[in-house]
Order: structure tokens, then C-alpha cells, then sequence
């Protein structure tokens, strides 16, 4: 408030229009960061399947949301808009929605690591879902623990992405990993 006063006086603006745009970029401030801890919290809950499943763990995936998440919450209503009315311009909006998250998913994977995920270690992945399940009794709680608890999780989580753990295939071996994911040629 000090600040849209000072502001005010100093170059001529009402005093509330400023007050109106500090709530906005407050707003705008908080829910870009209650995004990004989203996003940080799917991408830790997720890298324990992603591993095992897909030796795989995104880290671009942590920023690429901040973009393509609100696109995709704006595609929805626009893209049923656009098909219930038949109206192309809103066709063309929800088009552009699709052309900005496409290039935004795009322009993140340059900078995925592309290295294999070894499976970790079963002691590791159970270490890592308990301390995600008490990470969120203590939350729940809201317990002094909740620092500790995500100090935990994160570090159970570092220490499966570093991967110190070698990839348990014998020597010589040929190793096929197949996902059935209900599409393909069935001939």
C-alpha cells in the first residue's frame, strides 16, 4: 500500500489503479509459484513409475508445466466453445493454444538429459514412497515435521535420479522391455 502511495504521488496515477494492479501481480505471483510447487510435487510423485516403467525421469518437466498447463486449462473450454458453436475463429484460437503447447513441449526436450534410468533399488522405492506418504500425513497434519519430511523426499529423490546404482542386467544378455499400450498392429 506504502508503495502505490509512493508511486501515486510520484507520477500522477490514482492511488487505486496502482492498488488494483499490485493485487493483480500479487495474484498472477502466487499462483505462478503454487504452479510450480504442483509441478514440482507431480514430477517427484511420478519419477518412481517413470524409472521403473520407462527408465526415465523428466526434469524439464518441472518448467515445461508452467507453460503448458495454463494453455491446456485454456484449450479446454475454448476447444469445446469451438466445437458446440462451430465458430472458426474460436477453432483458431483453440489451434493456437495446441501450436504453443506443442512448441513448448518441444523446445523443453532439447534439454531432457537422455541418459537410462537403472531400476532402483527395491529398498530405495519403498524408502521413497513412505517418505512421499509421510511428507503428506505431515502436511495434512500440519506438523513442525513437514520441513524434514521434504528434505527427506527430496533427497531419496536426488539420489534416484543420480543413479549411483548400476543396471542389474547380466553380462551378455540382450535386455527387451515392451509396453502394451492397447494400440499397434495386431496382425
Amino acid at each position: 500500500r506504502r508503495l502505490a502511495e509512493t508511486i501515486a504521488l510520484w507520477a500522477r496515477i490514482p492511488e487505486r489503479f496502482l492498488l488494483r494492479g499490485f493485487e493483480i501481480a500479487v495474484r498472477i505471483g502466487t499462483w505462478a509459484v503454487e504452479l510450480a510447487i504442483l509441478s514440482g510435487v507431480v514430477q517427484i510423485a511420478l519419477a518412481l513409475p517413470m524409472a521403473l516403467y520407462f527408465h526415465r525421469i523428466s526434469i524439464t518437466g518441472l518448467t515445461a508445466n508452467l507453460i503448458v498447463t495454463p494453455l491446456m486449462n485454456l484449450l479446454v473450454p475454448v476447444g469445446f466453445a469451438a466445437i458446440v458453436s462451430g465458430w472458426h475463429p474460436m477453432a483458431v484460437v483453440a489451434r493456437w493454444l495446441l501450436i504453443g503447447s506443442r512448441w513448448a513441449t518441444s523446445w523443453h526436450v532439447h534439454f531432457e538429459p537422455s541418459h537410462r534410468v537403472p531400476d532402483p533399488p527395491w529398498w530405495l522405492s519403498v524408502a521413497l514412497v513412505a517418505a512421499l506418504i509421510l511428507l503428506a500425513i505431515t502436511i495434512r497434519l500440519r506438523t513442525r515435521w513437514t520441513y524434514a519430511t521434504v528434505a527427506l523426499a527430496l533427497a531419496l529423490f536426488v539420489l534416484m535420479v543420480v543413479a549411483p546404482f548400476p543396471a542389474e542386467i547380466p553380462r551378455g544378455a540382450l535386455e527387451l522391455t515392451a509396453i502394451d499400450v492397447g494400440q499397434g498392429d495386431r496382425s
